[in-house]
């Protein structure tokens, strides 16, 4: 295997990019920093092309578009293991999310190796070979790279052709393969659209009246801007603790929310009492269903479709959660009470229609 020098000017990505706009696959994995900010700092691209390792030094280089180019290109497929966090890399980054992709952790759990099977487990399975690890939570920012940094990256791309062309052989044979290009567009469709599920997943872990939960999603929304625009982490801004108790207490006063809540900013304590005394609006009316607890019954529904997936994923020979998380039941069942079907076959659409769709909708119709 061959490992180029390290790309860090624009002229010598420019060149590459140029080289690699005819090749029809590439392995890539990327390293990134995200302890003190919101955004992830990206700091390096590996891309395996045929027998040569690429390293792309991203600290060193201003312009993306050659990547962008790249990631859009619709005849090249690229391969990557566990690529969510690479796609909200590309998206916020390089501006683009890539059009083909097979993730060979979608691949290891419809092959039933687990939901969440490490790229270091695939490779000890396929060539026998321990990798070194110890460089996962590395400074990836400071330079010149260490020798085992640079080990490190050239490994998480070296077995990758090898590991997709294992797995596209098995997946032919089970008449699945398809199902993991149907996944990742679900998952770059998610990437995309920004969905804002996790925040309602959020929320529903508290036990709160309807107007406290309006309050909190509300704040978690305004925490989430404000993060995002100075750039910090959400904690940073405010604490989980902290919005639950000011949704809960509902302070009145400047005083009394700065008493209830000791650390914040004095600056944003008039856009907080805003957010907690604001009268409840017709769409917050309306989206209440998405935040409000089940009921008992409802509960002993969705206590029962998610052992249905147990059952069904069992006989399938993949995880439950690939099938349907509990997150993803209490979904479908609130969208079923809030009458949304179509939202519902949205949902379920492709591989899973046709093992979920009777048998959820049976259920829920009870």
């Amino acid at each position: 295997m061959r490992i180029a020098d390290i790309i860090d000017t624009p002229l010598a990505l420019q060149q590459a990019c140029h080289e690699w706009q005819h090749e029809s696959i590439f392995a890539m994995d990327t390293e990134f920093i995200r302890r003190n900010t919101y955004y992830s700092i990206f700091s390096l691209l590996q891309i395996r092309v045929n027998n040569t390792i690429y390293i792309v030094d991203l600290t060193r280089l201003k312009d993306f578009t050659p990547l962008h180019q790249l990631c859009i290109h619709h005849s090249s497929l690229l391969i990557m293991h566990a690529c969510r966090e690479d796609l909200h890399l590309f998206h916020n980054h390089l501006g683009a999310i890539p059009q083909k992709l097979f993730d060979t952790q979608i691949g290891a759990a419809f092959l039933g190796q687990g939901a969440h099977v490490s790229y270091r487990d695939l490779v000890r399975t396929l060539a026998g070979i321990e990798l070194e690890k110890s460089q996962t939570l590395s400074n990836w920012l400071q330079r010149p790279l260490t020798a085992k940094q640079r080990q490190y990256v050239v490994d998480d791309v070296r077995y990758l052709h090898d590991i997709y062309e294992r797995q596209c052989e098995v997946l032919k044979e089970k008449g699945r393969l398809l199902w993991c290009y149907e996944e990742y567009a679900r998952l770059r469709e998610l990437v995309q659209s920004r969905d804002k599920k996790w925040l309602y997943n959020k929320i529903r872990r508290y036990r709160m009246d309807e107007q406290s939960l309006v309050i909190l999603s509300r704040l978690y929304l305004w925490r989430e801007q404000k993060a995002q625009k100075r750039n910090m982490p959400r904690q940073w801004v405010l604490s989980d603790q902290a919005l639950a108790t000011i949704a809960r207490e509902k302070p009145a006063t400047r005083a009394t929310l700065m008493s209830k809540v000791c650390r914040i900013k004095s600056s944003y304590s008039h856009e907080l009492l805003d957010l907690v005394h604001r009268e409840i609006s017709q769409q917050e009316q309306a989206t209440l269903w998405q935040i409000i607890p089940l009921s008992e019954r409802s509960m002993e529904i969705l206590e029962k479709m998610f052992q249905k997936v147990k059952v069904l994923a069992s006989i399938m020979d993949i995880s439950p959660h690939l099938l349907a998380s509990r997150h993803d039941c209490e979904w479908l069942l609130r969208l079923y009470g809030a009458g949304q079907h179509q939202e519902i076959n949205n949902h379920l659409r492709g591989w899973r229609y046709d093992t979920l769709h009777e048998p959820f909708w049976s259920l829920m119709s009870a």
